[in-house]
């Protein structure tokens, strides 16, 4: 059976739709944290960046009490990322079963976030909504939720090892996004609360337009096997 060379094409076709990104900043931009819900898989894929060199730090929740924190930096040239929990104005434990994925700069989930120039410090890094196994504390989507963050311009006192120490903030707030407005694939933008930093006033959430590529390759290949198979 004789098959087009238009057919054969189509299996290398791929498909662009726009995705508006949770985005907030604090007043001077010296932190931003970013977020893209899949409401497909059910995963949730985050940006935090910072012109603290020393490390930043986002969590589930309004306060430190009972909340999931993600606690990043640099070191020599890669990027460290910790899981933890912290239990109230103390040292946050590693958690033993991490919910984290990190992911690289080039990763085609972290491509449609928008990074300050200035931003000495990125973070990247998934976890699913609903925490798969043990650990961890759902982050809900259908409605505003609330985040805390942190930075510091001291650097952790072992910066290759994730479950490493480190000084207390420098700055600190809270926050919220609303998964069910900005932050989706059919997200058009949102607005959010921001909690005080260093300059004493709010912050802003907005919702950026970026473009992803969704790859139809695989479907495509499966159609056409099936049609081979006629």
């Amino acid at each position: 059976m004789k098959i087009t060379t238009a057919l054969l094409s189509l299996a290398f076709v791929t498909l662009s739709f726009a995705q508006t990104p949770n985005t907030w900043c604090n007043t001077d931009k010296s932190f931003c944290a970013q977020s893209l819900f899949n409401s497909t898989s059910g995963a949730i894929t985050f940006a935090v960046s910072g012109t603290a060199p020393g490390w930043l730090g986002l969590g589930i929740g309004s306060s430190m009490s009972d909340s999931d924190v993600w606690v990043g930096w640099n070191n020599a040239g890669q990027t460290v990322i910790s899981d933890r929990t912290a239990t109230g104005h103390s040292m946050p434990a590693a958690d033993a079963n991490t919910q984290l994925l990190p992911l690289s700069a080039t990763a085609a989930q972290v491509t449609t976030f928008v990074i300050p120039s200035n931003h000495v410090t990125k973070l990247y890094f998934a976890r699913y909504a609903t925490p798969k196994g043990t650990g961890g504390k759902t982050i809900p989507t259908n409605t505003k939720t609330s985040f805390i963050w942190a930075f510091a311009a001291a650097p952790p006192t072992t910066p290759a090892d994730p479950n490493s120490a480190f000084k207390i903030h420098d700055s600190k707030g809270a926050f919220s996004f609303d998964f069910t407005a900005a932050g989706t694939a059919a997200g058009s933008g949102g607005s959010g609360t921001g909690g005080t930093g260093a300059s004493g006033t709010p912050g802003t959430q907005t919702g950026g337009s970026s473009t992803t590529k969704v790859s139809v390759l695989a479907t495509l290949c499966v159609g056409i096997m099936a049609f081979l198979a006629l």
